[in-house]
């Protein structure tokens, strides 16, 4: 039996609280949940822990930057991170699942296959998908302002 641990992003761009329970309850129908994760009000669970709880998938419903922090937190963990779209771009679970929603991918695990992504690393900086550089990257500080009610910061 798989056992899941999800970690939702509520604050990611497409995380609703409906989204979230569907893909709990699609994940307790295909194995057990031992644990959930709201990042990043409570911080990623530690490998070890998982591993205590006898995790074998990490399901990460969030945007690329939750997926990221999580791809990074458990590069040595010996489990699998079934990505799930739930931010504003969803490059990479795009890039995997199509425009598949959450809940239908989690249902779909039967047809599921374990793929190694391709990384670019630049210091302490991983990307999975693609890279951007230069003055696009100020957009991504104004929005992340803007959905902490930073607005002035944001407009700046």
């Amino acid at each position: 039996m798989t056992r899941f641990w999800l970690i939702a992003n509520a604050r990611s761009g497409s995380v609703s609280d409906t989204t979230r329970e569907g893909v709990v309850a699609a994940l307790e129908s295909r194995g057990a949940l031992a644990g959930r994760t709201d990042f990043p009000t409570e911080p990623l669970p530690e490998p070890r822990d998982l591993t205590a709880a006898g995790v074998d998938t990490v399901a990460v419903l969030a945007g690329d930057g939750t997926i990221n922090a999580a791809a990074r937190r458990y590069a040595d963990w010996p489990g699998a991170l079934l990505i799930l779209p739930g931010g504003t771009m969803n490059l990479l679970a795009r890039a995997l699942h199509g425009d598949a929603a959450p809940v239908a991918i989690v249902e779909q695990l039967d047809q599921a296959r374990v793929v190694d992504l391709p990384v670019i690393a630049a210091a302490e900086h991983r990307a999975f998908v693609g890279v951007i550089l230069g003055p696009a990257t100020a957009w991504n500080r104004a929005r992340e302002r803007w959905r902490a009610g930073r607005w002035r910061g944001a407009l700046r």
